[in-house]
């Protein structure tokens, strides 16, 4: 059931998709002989429950048992008891058909990572539900409730709340909830619908930007929600980012962005954001949003003035190289560098580049050869010195 998990309901938001790129923890640990000991005397007293007490019947004892030990859960859920203890047995009966394979238990708690998320459900809660079930079982398995069969209900509990603790620590990790709020907004709006309402935040927070902005409405919010989108995928990538927002800053210099726009774009993210998710945007949200937004402008902006401090000077040498020699000149000069310092290289790039067939992985020059090969060839034509042309 897609709107189930082990907290089951409907609880306001109702994706239960699995947070891309998250990553899955190990199980808690577990003895193959404590298994082998509980997991007959579960699945037989539970065959026994469901022969004596209706389906439906279950469920619903479980929240109101949950409910009466802990009233101000009641206030969580938005739906009707049996209709959450009908959801909610539906995933506990696998669990419990699973008991025997610990490790597949776990990976099914996994999968039910952002519905238990967007629900609030808590490590802690385990405690009260487990109650719950136990007295569920003690009310209706009479003589069946053995001293055995209570030590093997309390040891799948206290393993599944283990198991539940792990998967939501993973998950509540900022990254985590980053990509799940960004889920959660594409869920409710489209690209373009996002889009405009961050150009449209934008213009309201800066008027004044209006004027510089080069390209219509519609191009603009595009730009914005991929923006975005890129900062979200960042939060699963750190290597990534770092990686990229280079490129990225040189790209906005050359689009004359300037530099403290992004502090302004960062609290118009965030707007957008709690405008969308509503009671949802919660102080933990906002400082995992906030930290991670703080890191990407932070390494963007020092990158743009990195750009910019030596845009002017690469830039004029290369309108110099431009004049002397064509493209296909200064390809053919740089090629002939690189094969004096990287013969081997190039070599296997032309057999390459030519058949196109051999995809195997060729050791490619080191940094400092290319890096001497280009430099070579740009100060030769550009009429620099092999150290001016390196430096610049």
């Amino acid at each position: 059931n897609k709107s189930g998990g082990l907290g089951g309901g409907r609880v306001k938001l109702m994706a239960s998709k699995r947070i891309p790129g998250w990553k899955r923890t190990k199980p808690p640990p577990f003895t193959q002989e404590e298994v082998d000991r509980h997991a007959p005397l579960i699945k037989s007293s539970w065959k026994i429950l469901l022969e004596t007490v209706k389906w439906e019947d279950i469920g619903h004892m479980m929240y109101i048992n949950m409910f009466a030990l802990e009233p101000a859960l009641e206030g969580m859920f938005s739906s009707d008891a049996r209709i959450m203890g009908s959801r909610w047995l539906d995933t506990f009966n696998t669990m419990v058909n699973d008991c025997h394979i610990p490790s597949k238990m776990h990976v099914r708690l996994e999968t039910k990572a952002a519905f238990h998320i967007k629900t609030g459900v808590r490590t802690e809660m385990m405690d009260v539900m487990g109650k719950a079930v136990l007295k569920i079982l003690q009310d209706n398995l009479g003589l069946h409730w053995t001293e055995p069969v209570a030590e093997a209900w309390k040891w799948l509990w206290g393993w599944l709340t283990q198991s539940m603790d792990l998967m939501l620590t993973s998950a509540y990790q900022e990254s985590s909830l980053i990509q799940l709020c960004w889920d959660t907004c594409l869920e409710k709006n489209t690209q373009e619908e996002i889009g405009k309402r961050l150009f449209d935040m934008l213009v309201e927070l800066a008027p004044t930007i209006k004027e510089s902005l080069q390209q219509p409405r519609q191009v603009m919010a595009l730009r914005l929600v991929d923006m975005m989108a890129t900062i979200v995928a960042f939060s699963e990538d750190s290597e990534r980012m770092h990686e990229e927002i280079s490129g990225l800053a040189s790209r906005h210099v050359v689009y004359g962005v300037k530099t403290h726009l992004f502090p302004i774009l960062g609290n118009v993210f965030a707007a957008m954001l709690q405008e969308t998710l509503a009671e949802h945007w919660t102080l933990e949200v906002e400082a995992a949003w906030g930290n991670h937004y703080t890191e990407v402008c932070d390494l963007m902006q020092l990158e743009m003035k990195r750009w910019q401090k030596h845009a002017p000077a690469a830039l004029g040498l290369w309108e110099r190289v431009g004049k002397k020699w064509t493209p296909k000149r200064l390809g053919f000069s740089l090629s002939s560098r690189l094969y004096q310092m990287f013969p081997e290289f190039v070599h296997h790039f032309a057999e390459e580049y030519r058949h196109d067939k051999d995809k195997t992985v060729r050791k490619r020059p080191d940094d400092g050869s290319m890096h001497s090969a280009v430099s070579a060839v740009v100060g030769d034509v550009g009429g620099l010195s092999r150290e001016q042309s390196a430096k610049t």
